[in-house]
């Protein structure tokens, strides 16, 4: 018998014992799907990856300018989170997975190549950029970047809570489960896309709920998922990501392209 999950070995072995073959349908639309699959992480690592990284850099700068120009205290505090959310996703693009060391994987496929002259490999460093986080998110952000890490299931999130201490059990706490974090499928075949992995679950997960409740909705057993308050900073922090995606260039187009 076979086991494995090579879908062409079986038809291999079954010719070396002169069993006859039918080949099924689903065997080409597997092979169309291994294709796209590998078109699709060649696209990731090469192109949306630094892509990425143009974006969350340029709106964490627009987010900080929007912060310190601002003088209402709502508006000031959404910018505020802004640029913690640009933050946490450019930091995940640019802080190396658990395990991974650069100058290592250097050294490998330089003793590799020297082996191996007829069989080289190449070496693609991951590019850096160079950006600082505001002392005003840095404890927001740290919190969420350990928790991501740790991927422990739900939690209170630090950036999107007026009170982090609020409990997930209970209603009017914004909670997300940082269990979702780890790499899984062909993103576990690269430091690029486990970098990209995670960058791309907060940026789909983060949701910038508009509907909360008042202290006596919170009260009950069932109540909102987050208070008015968060609510209504959640709908200015959207409002002013969807105003300056299209203003903040990027490359030669807009961050509105690359989202």
């Amino acid at each position: 018998s076979w086991h494995g999950d090579d879908i062409v070995e079986p038809y291999k072995t079954m010719k070396e014992q002169d069993v006859p073959i039918f080949v099924t349908s689903d065997t080409l639309l597997h092979l169309y799907h291994i294709q796209f699959n590998e078109i699709l992480k060649r696209i990731e690592e090469e192109e949306f990856f630094d892509q990425l990284i143009d974006m969350s850099q340029a709106m964490l700068e627009r987010s900080i300018q929007d912060y310190k120009g601002f003088t209402d205290s709502e508006l000031k505090e959404a910018a505020r989170r802004n640029a913690a959310y640009f933050a946490v996703g450019l930091k995940l693009l640019q802080t190396p997975t658990e395990g991974y060391d650069e100058a290592k994987l250097k050294a490998e496929i330089e003793q590799w190549n020297r082996e191996h002259p007829y069989d080289e490999r190449e070496f693609k460093p991951i590019r850096k950029v160079s950006f600082s986080i505001p002392n005003y998110v840095k404890s927001e952000v740290e919190e969420e970047l350990k928790n991501i890490e740790e991927h422990g299931g739900f939690k209170p999130s630090a950036i999107f809570n007026s009170d982090t201490d609020c409990m997930c059990a209970l209603p009017c706490c914004y909670c997300e489960d940082y269990s979702q974090y780890v790499p899984r499928g062909h993103y576990t075949r690269s430091e690029t896309l486990k970098r990209f992995f995670k960058a791309m679950m907060w940026y789909g997960r983060m949701s910038f709920l508009l509907k909360g409740g008042e202290a006596g909705d919170c009260a009950a057993f069932e109540g909102p998922l987050i208070t008015e308050k968060d609510a209504k900073l959640a709908t200015i922090q959207a409002s002013l990501i969807s105003a300056e995606l299209s203003n903040v260039e990027v490359g030669d187009g807009t961050a509105q392209e690359i989202w």
